[in-house]
C-alpha cells in the first residue's frame, strides 16, 4: 500500500512540474481527488431520466453535454482538447455551458469565466455546478430532501477521467467549493415543462362568446294555448239542446180540432137568448181567440181544448137530432 502511495506521488511531482503556473492548483487536487475517499464519493442513486425530467430544457442541453463526454470517457489532460474544450475538469464545465473557451478554476472563482456564484447551495439547480479553486463539477441534482449529498458528473482526474457519482456536501463545504450558474441560465429557474403545465390553473374561467347577428335566437318556452271565447248562456243552451223528434210534431198536429160549425147548422138560433147571452159573457176574448188555434202541448189555454171540442161537437149532434123528427 505504501508503495502505491509513493509510485502515485512520483506521478504527481512529474505532472506538476510540467503543469501551467495558472493550473497547479487544479493539477494537484484532480491528482489526488481519487485519494480522498472514507465515505466521500458513492454512487449517484438519481437515474439519468430522472435528472433530465426534473428541470427545464436549457439545463437539459447542459447536462446531456455532459453524459455525451461520460459516454465517450473523454481522457483526461490538461494539454488535449475535445470538440473545442480543454479535457481537464474545468474544461468540461465550460463545454456543457457551451462557453466557447475553456476559463480554467482560478478564472471562475475571480469572476471572469462567465458565470455568477450564488447565495447558497439552497439555491443550486441541476444544470450549475460546484466549483472551488482546483476542481470543478457539473451538479445532477440531491439525492435526498436534506440536500446531504449531491449527485455530479466530473472529469476527474488523469487516474480516473470521467466520473458520474454523488459527494457528500459536508465534503464540499469542508474543500471551500461554492455553487456557480453559468449567465446565460441566470433567468431560467429549471421548471420542467410537464410541471410547468401541472402548476397551471386547471379550471380556468371560460372567456363568454360575444352574440352576433348572425347567432340563431335562444329558444324560448312554447307559447300558451289561447282559450277559445265563451260563449252566451242562450245560445250554450240552443247548442246543447237536442233537435225536435217528429213525435212532437204528431202531438202538436194532434191539438187542432175544427171548430167551425158547417153551413146551414141553425143550432144557435133555437138556443134560448137567455143561455146563449150567459154563454157569451162567459167566454172571453182570449178564450174564443184560441178556440179557432193550434195548442201548443203543455201549454194552459190549450190543455181543455180537446175536451171543449168534444163537448161543442157532441152538442151539435144532439141538437140535429132533436130536429129531425119534427122535420
Amino acid at each position: 500500500m505504501r508503495l502505491a502511495v509513493l509510485l502515485a506521488s512520483t506521478v504527481v511531482l512529474t505532472t506538476v512540474a510540467c503543469a501551467a503556473p495558472d493550473d497547479l492548483d487544479e493539477q494537484r487536487a484532480s491528482a489526488t481527488s481519487d485519494l480522498v475517499n472514507g465515505g466521500d464519493y458513492s454512487a449517484c442513486s438519481l437515474s439519468r431520466s430522472a435528472i433530465l425530467a426534473s428541470t427545464s430544457p436549457a439545463r437539459q442541453r447542459a447536462i446531456q453535454r455532459g453524459f455525451s463526454w461520460l459516454d465517450t470517457n473523454v481522457q483526461y489532460s490538461q494539454s488535449a482538447s475535445h470538440q473545442g474544450y480543454r479535457t481537464d475538469c474545468s474544461g468540461f464545465v465550460s463545454m456543457c455551458w457551451e462557453l466557447g473557451s475553456s476559463p480554467n478554476t482560478a478564472s471562475f472563482m475571480a469572476g471572469t469565466g462567465k458565470a455568477t456564484p450564488l447565495p447558497s447551495y439552497d439555491d443550486i439547480l441541476p444544470g450549475d455546478a460546484f466549483i472551488r479553486s482546483g476542481h470543478a463539477a457539473l451538479f445532477l441534482g440531491w439525492e435526498d430532501a436534506a440536500h446531504t449529498s449531491a449527485c455530479i458528473i466530473e472529469l476527474a482526474s488523469t487516474a480516473s477521467d470521467m466520473k458520474f457519482r454523488s459527494r457528500t456536501t459536508s465534503a464540499l463545504k469542508s474543500s471551500g467549493t461554492k455553487a456557480f450558474r453559468a449567465d446565460y441560465l441566470a433567468g431560467d429557474l429549471g421548471v420542467a415543462q410537464g410541471q410547468a403545465t401541472e402548476d397551471a390553473d386547471p379550471t380556468p374561467t371560460p372567456t363568454p362568446t360575444p352574440t352576433t347577428e348572425d347567432d340563431p335566437p335562444a329558444e324560448d318556452d312554447p307559447p300558451t294555448p289561447t282559450p277559445p271565447p265563451e260563449q252566451p248562456e242562450d245560445e250554450a243552451d240552443e247548442a246543447d239542446a237536442p233537435p225536435p223528434s217528429d213525435d212532437d210534431t204528431e202531438d202538436a198536429n194532434s191539438y187542432e180540432v175544427p171548430l167551425e160549425p158547417s153551413e146551414g147548422d141553425p143550432g144557435d138560433e133555437y138556443e134560448p137568448s137567455e143561455t146563449t147571452s150567459k154563454r157569451k159573457r162567459s167566454a172571453s176574448p182570449q178564450t174564443l181567440g184560441n178556440a179557432g188555434c193550434s195548442a201548443a202541448p203543455g201549454g194552459a189555454a190549450g190543455s181543455g181544448l180537446p175536451i171543449l171540442g168534444a163537448l161543442f161537437a157532441a152538442n151539435v149532434l144532439a141538437r140535429r137530432a132533436r130536429r129531425r123528427p119534427n122535420a
